[in-house]
């Protein structure tokens, strides 16, 4: 539709009014300082399962806009200073807050830690001269005199980027090992393509769609970490279905275009209760165990998939 609806559940929450919940002026942080302060002052919360909420992306939008390592760092440094004093201004208007010091000290903290993480997060190709030039232009006016504090800030975090760098491509390697992907796709007799998935017995899949795909194909991409996978499919239109066992997508440090090949033992596939597979075939990203059926309009498909950690690097 050309306008969809958009949905707030409000806990038992005094009025905005009394309690000045309003966005703040620091782009691109201010639905963040709203989102604290809402929690701030909420009584109740109420989780609802359903999905009431539609985020609507926008290709020109100022969240989407292409920007090059110094620009990204430069956006986010940019409102970090307004949104500590806007963060801090909420709190202390609290009793909360104010019998409890370490606790105001650790939401500033991770806002702090969060915006210079979303900083820092692609600039691996700047030098630290570059780095300290961004934080001087940002926080210099701030520190005045004090600007002498700007290198010994920019060491420490240049020093951490590198650990939690080192750190996190640790984690991920270990993950990367018990993390399984099945890629869906359908592929129209005639027209657009359309299909749901109904179900997924692994909650915390990860469920993507594959935007590299035509227009008039669709299809998912599900990470998951079961060693045991449930999925149920419903088809709209006419097709082939093709389902691809794969490893997931893991990119060389120096080149993005290469992949490093994590490979997953597949053990077996079961498709509308027929074995499809039932032997151990090892896979990887770019060397998937394909399988491909024909399908009608409103058919569901259960999916059933079996799989262990590759057991050697190669």
């Amino acid at each position: 539709p050309e306008k969809l609806p958009v949905f707030f559940i409000y806990t038992t929450l005094p009025t905005r009014s009394r309690h000045k919940l309003f966005f703040p002026n620091c782009a691109p942080s201010e639905d963040d300082i709203w989102t604290y302060g809402l929690i701030f002052y909420a009584k109740k919360f109420l989780r609802v399962p359903n999905v009431v909420y539609i985020y609507r992306q926008s290709e020109s939008s100022v969240m989407r806009r292409e920007r090059t390592p110094q620009q990204k760092m430069n956006f986010w440094l940019s409102p970090i200073l307004h949104g500590l004093k806007e963060l801090d201004k909420f709190m202390r208007r609290l009793v909360f807050f104010k019998k409890n010091p370490q606790q105001r000290y650790d939401v500033l903290k991770k806002f702090l830690e969060s915006r210079l993480g979303l900083a820092f997060k692609d600039t691996g190709q700047l030098s630290s001269l570059e780095v300290y030039e961004a934080i001087k232009e940002h926080f210099g006016k701030q520190l005045s005199k004090y600007d002498v504090l700007i290198p010994a800030l920019c060491t420490t975090l240049y020093s951490e980027r590198r650990a939690h760098k080192e750190e996190l491509e640790k984690t991920r390697k270990a993950l990367y090992k018990f993390t399984a992907r099945v890629d869906f796709r359908l592929e129209p007799k005639t027209g657009t393509s359309d299909f749901k998935i109904i179900s997924v017995s692994d909650t915390k899949a990860s469920i993507n769609k594959a935007g590299w795909l035509s227009k008039e194909k669709l299809g998912y991409a599900v990470q998951f970490h079961d060693v045991k996978l449930s999925i149920v499919v419903k088809v709209v239109t006419d097709g082939k279905f093709n389902l691809d066992l794969r490893g997931v997508w893991v990119p060389t440090p120096e080149d993005r275009t290469k992949l490093i090949p994590y490979w997953i033992d597949y053990t077996k596939l079961t498709v509308n209760g027929k074995v499809i597979l039932d032997k151990l075939t090892p896979a990887w990203h770019n060397k998937p165990y394909r399988y491909a059926l024909d399908v009608k309009a409103e058919e569901e498909i259960n999916i059933e998939v079996e799989w262990l950690p590759h057991r050697s690097e190669t």
